[in-house]
């Protein structure tokens, strides 16, 4: 609401570079990030693995409240 009374913020430089800056992200997206693939190896979400973490990290917290 504070932005809206100040009127020397919304001059076209300043609406521009915004806009600019959003197009130049959508540009990257479309052109190089959506082709992008990256194969992450699925062995650490195994089960067990994952039990295993999570009992480190709980170790870990309890460690941190105590001390």
């Amino acid at each position: 609401m504070a932005n809206g009374l100040y009127y020397a913020a919304y001059s076209l430089k300043n609406v521009v570079k915004p806009l600019l800056t959003i197009a130049a992200g959508w540009l990257a997206y479309l052109l190089i990030f959506q082709k992008l693939s990256i194969k992450l190896p699925r062995v650490a979400e195994q089960f067990d693995h994952l039990i295993g973490a999570m009992s480190l990290m709980l170790t870990a917290l309890f460690w941190l409240v105590l001390a």
